[in-house]
């Protein structure tokens, strides 16, 4: 009655999980990992429509552009739902992300070298870091239609 279910003798495994029904919708998350010990506990989260956002990390005149280095962008509900999405990869491609449409995300990056910051988020100018923030920037980011998200990176100091 409540939507729980439950699985038992899985095998351990990478796998994909889809949402058939009456209502079409994506899972949030659909990659799961199943160990020896199995996974105990696992939320799914859908939506109806997703916006598929193409990010771009470059710099402005300040830097060069790093040429070996991985870095996560991470989405993260504005409205304390408890999901996360994020893309990773080398910091020269191109890297996508899926998400639910029409929510404001906070965006963090991390992976960035000593000397490097963000100083913007597509056009909007991101504030001076707080001492406390592990992400080093606060960023929103509210995802309304296909999109490329540009990410401008500055010195530090």
């Amino acid at each position: 009655s409540d939507g729980s279910f439950q699985f038992s003798g899985v095998p351990a495994g990478r796998y994909e999980l889809e949402m058939r029904g009456k209502t079409p919708g994506r899972i949030v998350e659909p990659l799961v990992e199943v160990g020896d010990r199995g996974q105990t506990r696992l939320n799914l989260l859908s939506a109806q429509q997703f916006v598929n956002l193409a990010i771009r990390v470059s710099t402005d005149d300040s830097i060069p552009r790093p040429q070996r280095l991985n870095v996560t962008v991470t989405f993260t509900p504005s409205s304390g739902e408890t999901f996360r999405i994020a893309a990773s990869g080398p910091v020269v491609e191109v890297l996508t992300a899926s998400v639910p449409i029409g929510i404001q995300y906070d965006v963090s990056i991390s992976g960035l070298p000593a000397g490097y910051k963000v100083k913007s988020l597509s056009e909007a100018t991101i504030p001076d870091p707080s001492p406390n923030s592990a992400a080093g920037f606060a960023g929103v980011y509210k995802a309304l239609s296909n999109d490329s998200l540009m990410i401008t990176l500055t010195r530090s100091d």
